[in-house]
């Protein structure tokens, strides 16, 4: 049963695709070290004050261009040091 229900529940990248949700009011990122495949990647998680998913993405290692690029892409402002 659990498994059928699951079949109808949409995960937050469906809900962001189709929503198309802005980002307003504050940004949260939560960063998570993650095993992909037997190698650890990076998931960064862009929340904004709504609690509305803007941007999620897996890093394939860390490296602070990497993330200077995560917000660039998801704000269009520039990242200051």
């Amino acid at each position: 049963m659990v498994n059928e229900v699951a079949t109808h529940t949409k995960g937050s990248k469906q809900i962001k695709e189709e929503h198309h949700p802005n980002w307003e009011g504050y940004l949260i990122v939560d960063e998570k070290y993650i095993n992909v495949k037997g190698k650890k990647q990076v998931s960064l998680i862009a929340v904004d004050s709504s609690c509305d998913i803007v941007h999620e993405e897996f890093l394939a290692y860390q490296e602070q261009t990497r993330y200077d690029e995560f917000f660039v892409r998801r704000g269009g402002h520039k990242v200051s040091p």
